[in-house]
């Protein structure tokens, strides 16, 4: 077990080492393996970490707001932009995420989802949903 963490956290102390072929092909086979599991743990933690990180992100337009903001406030010789503007600003975007009806769009899953439907709920899904203000 010492052998073993001190080869595989790559210390090494070299107080213990294989003497013999038997010895070194075990340590061999048990370094390759030693790495694959560490492989395997990390990918699932990193995998975890990425889940994780998309279900505690928002939507990503409202965190480029505030640069929106400061590229205008630039644009405008450092002044404040008026409260009222930036407040209208918020109140469109608020109403846009609100009635996106293009969300069930925006992956190509959910596009691969849309395009396995029976003909006529696609047909009700495009004209009867999302482009029927337009085809009115």
């Amino acid at each position: 077990m010492y052998y073993s963490f001190t080869t595989l956290s790559t210390v090494g102390f070299g107080d213990m080492r294989p003497v013999n072929d038997q010895e070194r092909i075990m340590g061999a086979i048990l370094m390759m393996f030693g790495n694959a599991v560490f492989s395997f743990i990390m990918t699932q933690f990193l995998d975890i970490l990425a889940s994780w990180k998309e279900v505690d992100e928002d939507i990503g337009d409202g965190e480029q707001l505030p640069l929106f903001y400061n590229i205008m406030k630039r644009m405008n010789e450092d002044q404040e932009l008026n409260y009222y503007f930036k407040d209208d600003i918020e109140r469109y975007f608020e109403y846009r995420w609100r009635k996106n009806k293009n969300a069930a769009l925006e992956s190509p899953e959910e596009r691969n989802n849309i395009a396995q439907l029976p003909i006529q709920v696609m047909d009700h899904f495009y004209c009867g949903f999302l482009f029927e203000s337009f085809l009115r």
